[in-house]
């Protein structure tokens, strides 16, 4: 009987155990194999989800309480340098507005950001729109000058569809001991992200 080492002797032997070699490596991934490994990338977005839904609305919470700071300082400044009333219109559905009654003109306009509506912003008290900075720059209590509108005091910013949202405060009302900043009322009120008491 003839051997294999008859049949396939020398450089013709090494050439079948080298190509032999290369097929076993390159050979892939099997049918089997792809399916398990989509599956469990499929587990593991299905459980990443919520967290990132979380994570994306309280970061437009957060976003949309610091527009309206920027918002709220920039009413002030724009009162001091031009020496007369400015007033922050707030809109809770769609924004901000700088507005100079003396010259019945909008100076700036600000949407919020977060356009299919989940975002929802509270002003208190409730109702009430606008505020009001003189020329030096101070808040203006009590009532608006130009039509004695009621004036807000302090901003709640929250998310309508997440379960458990992180809500914001934007608080503008000198009188709560903070002026303009965003706080949260799940910190204790001496913590220094915690808001004054008495914001609602």
């Amino acid at each position: 009987m003839v051997g294999v080492g008859e049949l396939l002797d020398g450089p013709q032997e090494r050439q079948v155990l080298v190509t032999s070699t290369v097929d076993r490596s390159a050979r892939g991934f099997t049918l089997v194999e792809l399916m398990i490994g989509l599956a469990m990338i499929a587990i593991l977005m299905l459980l990443a989800l919520p967290s990132y839904n979380e994570f994306m609305g309280n970061s437009r919470i957060r976003n949309t309480a610091d527009s309206l700071v920027n918002g709220l300082r920039q009413a002030q400044v724009e009162a001091v340098r031009r020496n007369r009333s400015i007033e922050f219109i707030l809109d809770p559905a769609n924004g901000w507005r700088l507005f100079d009654p003396t010259d019945n003109a909008t100076l700036h306009t600000e949407p919020f950001s977060d356009a299919n509506g989940q975002i929802v912003v509270d002003p208190n008290p409730p109702g009430t729109t606008k505020l009001t900075y003189t020329g030096l720059g101070q808040y203006v209590p009590g009532a608006n000058p130009s039509d004695a509108t009621p004036v807000m005091t302090s901003i709640r910013i929250t998310h309508a569809s997440l379960a458990s949202p992180h809500d914001l405060r934007v608080t503008a009302d000198p009188a709560w001991g903070a002026g303009v900043r965003v706080c949260d009322k799940r910190f204790a009120t001496t913590d220094p992200v915690g808001c004054p008491a008495g914001v609602p």
